[in-house]
């Protein structure tokens, strides 16, 4: 049986409505809105361990600090997806002035040149503890559910770290949170978006097979993204509990 691609639902509830296999049931518009969106999402035995491992042979972990993970990254499917390195580099510092926390930077192996940049931006590479191309999916998976915090551009990261529990600050952009946003995987999991709203955003559409048309030589929408917006978030997440108000979806 073949089921349509509803382009103003969140894409949750498209992939549910292919599994249950019949397009004329009533679309399950709210499951993107609950505390329990998604399963949660739980890696072996020994993960953590190793990735813990890992996180120890750096001289800047400290074992009494908070954990805060920065995914920088996007993969290569449209990298103006990705929150321009120079902005990165200054959030890092904000952050590592203004909290005592451990800052971990995630990224793939073919990733570790570009998060290797990254770090020698921030001029704090003393305070970074990058595991970019150095742990497992798996270990990511823990990495992520240890975490008292993720900030992560719009990627599949992002979404590895909701299913595990984590709280997030993510960054849209060229898509839509509307459609791609955090969703939950237990009861009091926090999320924060920045989304710029412009006239142009989103551009790029799963129904085109994402292929950016931007206006621009770099894309507005990610670099008006100010790293102090940013860290206000992440300071905000670390420092409060429960769950936030949900968004307003600007289709309803």
């Amino acid at each position: 049986m073949q089921v349509p691609f509803n382009a103003y639902n969140h894409v949750i509830v498209n992939f549910l409505t292919l599994l249950r296999g019949n397009s004329i049931d009533p679309s399950p518009v709210d499951v993107a809105r609950r505390q329990d969106a998604l399963p949660l999402l739980e890696s072996p035995a020994g993960t953590w361990e190793r990735s813990l491992a890992r996180l120890v042979e750096s001289p800047a972990w400290r074992d009494s600090r908070p954990l805060v993970a920065v995914n920088p990254n996007t993969g290569d499917m449209a990298l103006e997806r990705r929150w321009p390195k120079e902005r990165v580099a200054e959030f890092l510092r904000l952050l590592a002035d203004s909290e005592d926390v451990n800052i971990v930077l995630t990224g793939s192996p073919g990733e570790r040149a570009y998060v290797d940049a990254v770090v020698a931006a921030s001029g704090v590479p003393e305070r970074l503890v990058n595991i970019a191309g150095r742990i497992s999916i798996a270990e990511l998976v823990a990495l992520y559910a240890h975490a008292d915090l993720v900030v992560t551009n719009d990627s599949g990261p992002l979404h590895i770290a909701c299913a595990a529990g984590a709280p997030t600050v993510s960054l849209f952009g060229p898509e839509t949170p509307t459609l791609y946003g955090p969703l939950c995987a237990r009861p009091g999991q926090r999320h924060l978006v920045h989304y710029r709203r412009l006239g142009c955003s989103p551009c790029m559409f799963v129904h085109d097979n994402k292929v950016l048309s931007c206006w621009f030589a770099q894309a507005e929408c990610m670099t008006g993204i100010h790293p102090a917006e940013v860290l206000d978030s992440a300071r905000k997440l670390l420092r409060e509990s429960g769950p936030p108000p949900l968004p307003r979806d600007p289709f309803s």
